[in-house]
């Protein structure tokens, strides 16, 4: 026994000794660029936060964790499902969803610097998923029953109309100025993916991705549900807003490049795809045979200098001998991929999610099996990958908001959000809820 764990440590030390060598030949991965700044030329920043008869509009708070004591304020009543400024910042338009199916989807449009309602929609049934303010009209993305429907809401007369419908499951979006851009796979089960492009004027365009599988498979119906039928596969979808490019990016396999004006689509593989010791790993320790809802799930936002992020995690499912049935999570880690040298760097191994908070990527991450959770807490790196702060380790973490120097997480405490400061790295608490900012021109 001795022996064999000897044989093995040569053969570990030897293959991390070749892939060193290759690391230093590694392909190159550019430096993003710093986030920008949110146009200033908007308006004052405005804050959304709960009030006894529903949510309400407002301007911030010095703070920017609540509505100004003497702002004016607007009664919005349901949830704020999506937000969009007029190109000229004259008004923002709000997407409100009832927290029941009882009750229509609203657009509320309103005049930011005074904060007065100018008018209020109802939309169709079905939930928001998305709206951008396009060229004279509000383009909305609704979902319902596996259907993909586009509403368009004409600017000046608020009149609505319906446009295009596409059978399938929206599994990403991603919003460029007037433009939304979404990932689908099909209406049922896991099968080709396909891009569609609602246009600021509200056409719809699409395209098919065969290289790319995406989508759920719920299993048969049955009940109780055979998990053993249960699976899915949910890739990854950014765009570049200065070359109009979307890539989707799988958990593995080639990545889909599309050019958003003519739809034109080419597949790249990475230059570093697996490591050397992570084949090793895998084959030391195999990886369990997915026999539940089980599979990977990926997001991604891009960074600028041609590279994006990408994260998430894997899912796992099982029922045991006693029909118990067992859920579990392994992060992705975040790994930045470069797509002009298709070259990948690892920021960190156990990242599930992040946000980017000026020139900072913030990252949390949780492995969990059966209740039992661990993570990584709080970690900031520089866009070179340099770690800034770590806060928090073995704490399951999740960024509510980040604004200002100061980050507020969820550990999981009730009516509790732990915050903090990027700057020092002191930790406090804030029992009191935060507000929805209504940052920049953005929201899916």
């Amino acid at each position: 026994m001795k022996k064999s764990a000897l044989a093995l440590l040569v053969v570990f030390a030897a293959l991390a000794a070749v892939a060193a060598s290759a690391s230093s030949r590694a392909t190159p991965v550019a430096v993003p660029q710093a986030a920008k700044s949110p146009a200033k030329e908007l308006g004052p920043l405005l804050a959304v936060v709960p009030g006894a008869h529903g949510p309400v509009l407002g301007r911030a708070d010095k703070r920017a964790i609540w509505v100004a004591r003497k702002s004016p304020k607007v009664r919005l009543y349901n949830s704020v499902r999506a937000w969009a400024y007029a190109p000229d910042g004259s008004a923002i338009v709000l997407a409100t969803q009832p927290s029941t199916t009882e009750g229509a989807s609203t657009l509320v449009f309103v005049e930011p610097r005074l904060l007065r309602r100018l008018a209020l929609n109802r939309l169709p049934g079905g939930y928001v998923s998305a709206l951008a303010w396009g060229d004279d009209r509000v383009n909305v993305v609704l979902q319902d029953s596996g259907q993909i429907e586009v509403v368009s809401v004409d600017s000046t007369t608020h009149g609505v109309s319906v446009g295009a419908k596409v059978d399938g499951s929206l599994l990403g979006i991603d919003r460029v100025g007037g433009r939304i851009v979404l990932l689908t796979g099909p209406r049922k089960g896991i099968g080709t993916a396909s891009l569609a492009v609602v246009e600021p004027t509200g056409a719809l365009r699409t395209v098919a991705l065969p290289e790319i599988s995406a989508g759920s498979d719920l299993g048969n119906g049955s009940e109780p549900p055979d998990v053993g039928k249960m699976h899915q596969n949910i890739p990854a979808l950014a765009v570049d807003p200065d070359s109009a490019r979307a890539f989707v990016i799988p958990a593995n396999g080639s990545i889909a490049e599309v050019t958003l004006s003519t739809l034109g689509v080419s597949y790249h593989s990475l230059a570093q795809s697996v490591s050397l010791l992570g084949r090793l790993h895998d084959w030391v320790e195999p990886r369990a045979e997915a026999k539940g809802v089980t599979g990977p799930v990926r997001a991604a936002r891009w960074l600028g200098s041609g590279v994006v992020g990408v994260t998430g995690g894997d899912e796992t499912a099982t029922m045991d001998a006693s029909n118990q049935l067992h859920v579990s999570w392994a992060p992705a880690g975040l790994r930045l991929i470069d797509t002009n040298t298709w070259g990948t760097k690892l920021i960190d191994r156990g990242a599930d999610s992040f946000v980017v908070d000026g020139d900072s990527l913030l990252v949390t991450g949780s492995t969990w099996s059966d209740g039992d959770r661990t993570g990584v807490g709080l970690a900031a790196y520089s866009f070179d990958g340099t770690r800034k702060l770590s806060v928090l380790s073995g704490d399951s973490a999740q960024v509510v908001l980040a604004f200002r120097g100061k980050v507020y997480l969820d550990l999981g405490r009730s009516h509790t959000a732990t915050v903090v400061d990027l700057a020092s790295g002191r930790l406090g608490d804030r029992h009191a809820p935060l507000a929805l900012l209504l940052i920049g021109d953005g929201s899916n």
